[in-house]
């Protein structure tokens, strides 16, 4: 639905609670379509360590893209991709992850999540997987560029406008997604210092709020990623990574409203 409001979901984290409480929003508010920031994987509360947890998440995102009259933008974020990255492997030991707990550990990869992602979803013949074939890297909306952790000035195309330099870096991330390790040293996956990695900055899955993002480019950013208990703000651009407590909606005359979505 064009001119609508739009409902920004920041870090999931398997938190099916806090999906739901976001996702209740759009009744009486007209929305016009969802976007997730990613990181839909790996919990980080108790209660998205649960089997269950991750099943409804991704049963009920699955709903949203093939049953729902809504659009709805998944962003890729590092949670996700890692996920991503090793799925052929998942899917082959996923189901006997017990026997295979060492490969596991050894990727930060969760049991209960892999084992999930092994599965059909409902009865469609669907892997969970299939979520992420259609993912993002980035997306622009009502003048605002939109990812997981945000892109810096270093990594926008050169003279791009934010249609066309959206369109880039997603067909660079499609490539990419193809064989998630034949270029990994590419700046779009790479983690800057404050988050261990040896790039000068993060790219859009890893870049951090507080220490590596920079407001400089022609347009306000949302972003997620940098996990803090309140909404950050560094010039015109947020992160809403709020500990699973709040959500965006982004309105059509450009303005941001923060929605406070805690138990």
């Amino acid at each position: 639905m064009p001119n609508c409001p739009i409902l920004v979901i920041p870090d999931v984290h398997q938190d099916y609670a806090f999906y739901v409480r976001c996702m209740a929003l759009i009744s009486g508010r007209d929305i016009g379509e969802v976007i997730l920031l990613g990181d839909l994987l790996d919990a980080k509360t108790a209660s998205g360590k649960l089997i269950s947890s991750v099943r409804s998440l991704l049963h009920s995102v699955d709903r949203l893209f093939h049953r729902s009259q809504i659009p709805v933008t998944l962003l890729w974020g590092n949670h996700d991709w890692k996920y991503w990255g090793f799925r052929r492997k998942i899917e082959e030991i996923g189901k006997k992850a017990e026997s295979h707990f060492k490969f596991f550990a050894n990727y930060d990869l969760s049991i209960q999540t892999t084992g999930v992602l092994t599965e059909e979803i409902d009865d469609t013949g669907r892997c969970p997987f299939d979520l992420w074939s259609r993912a993002e890297l980035v997306t622009g909306r009502y003048g605002w560029l939109i990812s997981h952790a945000g892109v810096h000035s270093s990594l926008w195309p050169a003279g791009a406008d934010l249609e066309d330099g959206v369109g880039r870096l997603n067909t660079e991330m499609k490539r990419l997604a193809m064989d998630p390790f034949s270029d990994w040293k590419n700046p779009l996956l790479g983690a800057g210092p404050a988050r261990g990695g040896s790039d000068a900055v993060g790219g859009p899955l890893w870049q951090d709020f507080l220490q590596e993002f920079t407001d400089d480019l022609p347009f306000p950013q949302i972003v997620g990623h940098t996990r803090t208990p309140e909404v950050l703000r560094e010039g015109r651009s947020y992160c809403l990574d709020a500990c699973q407590q709040v959500c965006g909606i982004l309105h059509p005359d450009s303005t941001l409203e923060v929605v406070e979505v805690g138990i």
